[in-house]
């Protein structure tokens, strides 16, 4: 398969697939592109394949990671567009170096550095950003009546 991004959109078009991003993903350390397409389909989808050319793709749901910030620690954007102070990864502090000291997340009080993935507030944000790509809502729409629902609900 090899197929531009170009003649992705125009077969996807020419069966009225609208798409918002089409990304070609390559193999690690190489231009050579492998048979993952992401497709980002405009509106509700229910699909359970998409042919391009001659080939017929099995469609899966794409579940997105939240944008996590190295720089405050912080989910929903990432250290290029930072404005905050930097975090210590492990305590939260406003100091450069990691401190070996005591590992605790300054979000969730739970013992675990801020850039771990079982942190109940990555998942907070994992929900909210499918949320909204589910119910195809604007980002950032489902965001404050999730979070109350999510501090309702948990234990801590």
């Amino acid at each position: 398969m090899d197929f531009r991004i170009v003649d992705i959109n125009n077969e996807l078009s020419s069966q009225n697939i609208a798409a918002a991003k089409i990304v070609r993903f390559k193999k690690k350390g190489t231009s050579d592109p492998i048979p993952t397409v992401l497709v980002d389909e405009i509106g509700k989808t229910n699909r359970i394949e998409i042919k391009i050319g001659r080939l017929i793709f099995k469609v899966s749901k794409f579940i997105e990671n939240p944008k996590l910030c190295y720089k405050c620690l912080k989910c929903g954007h990432t250290q290029l567009r930072c404005n905050n102070i930097k975090r210590c990864k492990n305590c939260g502090g406003s100091h450069d170096v990691n401190s070996t000291l005591h590992i605790k997340y300054f979000r969730c009080e739970e013992a675990h550095d801020a850039l771990s993935k079982e942190c109940r507030f990555f998942s907070l944000e994992k929900d909210i950003i499918n949320l909204e790509r589910e119910k195809d809502l604007i980002p950032g729409s489902a965001e404050e009546s999730h979070f109350a629902y999510f501090c309702t609900n948990c234990k801590g």
